[in-house]
């Protein structure tokens, strides 16, 4: 119900909560959203005060509920691997009758495949399908830039291009300090040559 941010409906009848409405004078909504957590790829739930789940909220989902929100402590996604082989309750059977019994794959894993973005260059299949290789070169290039996180940190050509707009701007500034002081003085000698 909550894979996007959505209203949090709780009972309002209890006299605590119609104590803080009283004071309030106005109904106090609450939302639950999932959020991405401090952990390496942990997706988690939220308890917030805005509907686009950004605020989180000073009032505590145990406050309101007395128990606490699912999936706020652990990471809605699992990181466990999943196996594709399918179990052929049938394979058993044919081995023993000398029959080759094929391995099947899971049709969730089958319809993932079709989905995801492939690069099987390196396969030896006969046709590849390489639309996803520029995106998986470029993730691997970003993971090894900062220790695999996919948001890369700044070139070492940025940094230059910096410093040397720095400098040229520090430069220029100088030079353009001298030039004025050299010509404040020709000001100064030709008002003293004057009188």
């Amino acid at each position: 119900d909550y894979a996007q941010c959505a209203q949090f409906e709780y009972d309002q009848n209890d006299d605590e909560n119609r104590r803080r409405l009283d004071e309030a004078e106005e109904e106090v909504q609450y939302f639950i959203g999932a959020y991405c957590g401090s952990e390496d790829g942990d997706i988690r739930l939220g308890f917030f005060s805005d509907d686009t789940c950004t605020q989180e909220s000073s009032t505590s989902y145990y406050s309101l509920t007395g128990s606490s929100l699912p999936y706020s402590e652990e990471s809605l996604v699992s990181t466990d691997c999943l196996s594709c082989k399918a179990v052929d309750n049938d394979a058993d059977q044919d081995d023993n009758y000398g029959g080759d019994a094929e391995e099947q794959v899971k049709e969730m894993c089958e319809n993932m495949y079709m989905y995801a973005g492939k690069c099987e260059s390196y396969m030896g299949i006969q046709y590849p399908i390489e639309t996803g290789c520029n995106y998986i070169e470029g993730l691997k290039i970003n993971s090894g830039l900062n220790g695999g996180g996919v948001i890369s940190s700044v070139s070492n050509y940025a940094i230059l291009a910096i410093f040397l707009f720095a400098a040229t701007a520090f430069l220029l500034g100088s030079y353009v300090y001298y030039l004025r002081s050299k010509l404040g003085r020709a000001k100064l000698n030709l008002s003293s040559q004057l009188h």
